[in-house]
This record gives C-alpha cells, structure tokens and sequence, in this order.
C-alpha cells in the first residue's frame, strides 16, 4: 500500500503519497517505512538512511484485495488484467 506514514515525536501523519513522503523525509520529517526501490537512489547519494531493527519479526503478511466495476460489458485489457488476479488468486491459495 502506499499509505504510509511517518513520526516526529509524539506527532503522528498519514501521507498517501510516496513522492510526498520521500520530501517530507528529505527535509528531515523523522521516519517512514517505504519500499526501498522508491529510495534507493536517495539512500545511495546518503541523503536518506536505511534503518535495520532488529528486537522485530522479520516477516509479515498481507492480504490484497483487488475489485472493479460492476459493468455488464468489460473491455480486452480489464478482462485480461483480471484474469491474471483470478489466476493469481488460485496460486496463492495453492501455496498457503
């Protein structure tokens, strides 16, 4: 998700976008978490710093939801797209 959010003392910010987030962090907000393809440049000029916790689980999970219009008639890319979800979907229940 790109919600994400970020904390400066007691102060708490829901930023939905991450071009955003990365100003704010630029301009030295405190933290967030964020996907590091989104700041790996920034972390490789050192104006951001990968933190590492380590007293933390190192995996999670999450569940995607995806949903669409309800329409009688779909065009070739929609149908294609959710078809590959649906595909997806079936997958990942054969794995879990």
């Amino acid at each position: 998700s790109d919600r994400l959010s970020y904390s400066k003392g007691s102060a708490m910010m829901k930023i939905d976008d991450v071009s955003t987030l990365k100003s704010f962090l630029l301009s030295g907000a405190g933290w967030a978490m964020m996907s590091l393809e989104h700041c790996d440049s920034e972390i490789k000029a050192g104006l951001l710093q990968e933190i590492h916790i380590t007293d933390r689980e190192h995996k999670f999970s999450a569940q995607i939801r995806a949903f669409r219009q309800h329409a009688m008639h779909h065009g070739p890319v929609a149908r294609t797209i959710w078809e590959q979800f649906k595909q997806l979907s079936k997958e990942y229940s054969r794995t879990s």
